[in-house]
């Protein structure tokens, strides 16, 4: 939940080019995000895909700190795509089988 709430709250930011808070809500993100990929007993995919939104989402600061707006919107769609593929492939494949 943490994490949508921040692409939530960069996506606002972007919306009045506040590039500073995008870039501190995005930092903050990165941030737990690679401390999340470091806990040693989580398993090996979980870690792995949370490494992936961490380097993601180092984009989205280098974006919103040069200001770059399409840069920025790039660099968030890239944080969603790490996002969904890891949920997809990790956390939501047994429910998806389920619903076949």
């Amino acid at each position: 939940m943490g994490g949508l709430h921040d692409i939530q709250g960069i996506t606002a930011a972007m919306l009045v080019f506040d590039m500073k808070r995008a870039a501190k809500i995005a930092g903050e993100l990165q941030g737990r995000e690679t401390y999340i990929s470091n806990i040693a007993r989580l398993p090996e995919a979980v870690r792995k895909g949370h490494a992936k939104v961490a380097e993601a989402t180092a984009k989205v600061v280098t974006a919103a700190k040069a200001g770059e707006e399409q840069d920025l919107a790039a660099a968030l769609a890239g944080v969603m795509q790490a996002c969904n593929a890891c949920h997809y492939n990790v956390r939501d494949a047994g429910r998806r089988k389920k619903m076949k």
